[in-house]
């Protein structure tokens, strides 16, 4: 019996060890859920925080695109730039400088934005020429061809008068780093003298974009619609914005769209992009805490169940002692009785 007794006494013990247990694991689980939903908020957060970057970088590059075709618009409106075409070769100084003023006006008030801008014959010959807000005589120019690298300028001559041709980037002649070109024509609808035409470096550009939202160019990444769609598997031809996961990176991204309302064609396309490291999710994202906690909890409750074994073994073994005991007890008492 005294047996029996010192082993019931033991339950205390696991139980205690058991509670200790369950409390651990219950602590790990809480911290667990802590851990994962902080992980999906902050990923959350960083994926709007990007996108939001992206759209507004995205936009103000196509309003620089914008601004630009408008002021050739404007410029081509100028009757000095009709008059200049009319006389050619024989315009006179003060009447080009006259034509270049309102591209000169521009290019002052946003330097860089304009690297060059030219005035041209249907031809092709140059007859003015803008660089650092000055106007001076043109040169000569190859004869202008469908195919060419100024393609654009015979797009716009097509296209007649008043209508806005933006080229894609491209290189252009004396000039470090490529550039878009807009070029708009002048003169009767159907048959324009030539064409105002300015190039728009892509770094002025990109540094406009970035340089608006208070970042480095090295926080966005720019591409061409089909080289976006290989890098990041996206359809920005279908979609405007979005968001894609590569190689542990979250990057968003958004498309340049320009203002309808300004006659003529862009053949600029762009996706803005901006990526930032993945925030930790999945086990990563849990705290040290956590995993301490979930292995003394595990310790605890290995603890409880073999110390439940061992006790039912004891306690098996001490009922089976008092069992034999008893019969041992009931036999004396037949034998004295018997005697």
């Amino acid at each position: 019996m005294a047996k029996f007794s010192a082993v019931m006494a033991g339950r205390g013990p696991v139980v205690v060890s058991f509670a200790a247990g369950l409390v651990l694991v219950s602590c790990a689980g809480v911290l667990g859920m802590i851990g994962m939903n902080n992980a999906n908020s902050q990923q959350t957060m960083v994926s709007v925080t990007l996108a939001s970057q992206s759209r507004a970088a995205a936009a103000q590059l196509s309003r620089e695109i914008d601004s630009v075709r408008l002021a050739t618009l404007v410029a081509a409106k100028n009757p000095s730039v009709l008059q200049a075409l009319t006389l050619g070769v024989h315009a006179s100084p003060a009447l080009l400088a006259a034509a270049g003023l309102p591209i000169q006006t521009l290019a002052e008030v946003r330097p860089g934005l304009i690297s060059v801008a030219r005035l041209r014959l249907a031809s092709g010959q140059e007859i003015a020429r803008i660089v650092d807000a000055q106007t001076s005589m043109g040169g000569t120019a190859a004869p202008l061809a469908a195919g060419t690298a100024d393609s654009w300028v015979v797009a716009a001559l097509q296209d007649g008068a008043g209508e806005a041709v933006t080229s894609a980037p491209h290189q252009a002649a004396g000039l470090a780093g490529d550039v878009v070109s807009t070029a708009v024509a002048v003169g009767p609808q159907l048959r324009p003298l030539g064409v105002l035409e300015v190039d728009t470096p892509v770094k002025a550009l990109r540094a406009a974009a970035a340089g608006s939202l208070g970042w480095s160019q090295a926080n966005l990444n720019y591409a061409t619609f089909a080289a976006a769609a290989a890098s990041y598997g996206i359809n920005p031809v279908v979609n405007s914005s979005g968001i894609a996961t590569v190689d542990g990176n979250i990057v968003t991204w958004a498309r340049t769209s320009f203002d309808s309302r300004l006659p003529g064609a862009v053949a600029l396309g762009w996706v803005v992009a901006v990526s930032a490291p993945s925030p930790p999710v999945g086990l990563s994202a849990l705290p040290p805490l956590f995993f301490l906690l979930g292995t003394l909890g595990f310790l605890f409750l290995l603890l409880s169940a073999v110390s439940t074994v061992s006790l039912g073994r004891r306690l098996w073994s001490a009922r089976r002692d008092a069992v034999n005991a008893n019969q041992r007890l009931e036999g004396r008492v037949a034998q004295m009785s018997a005697a």
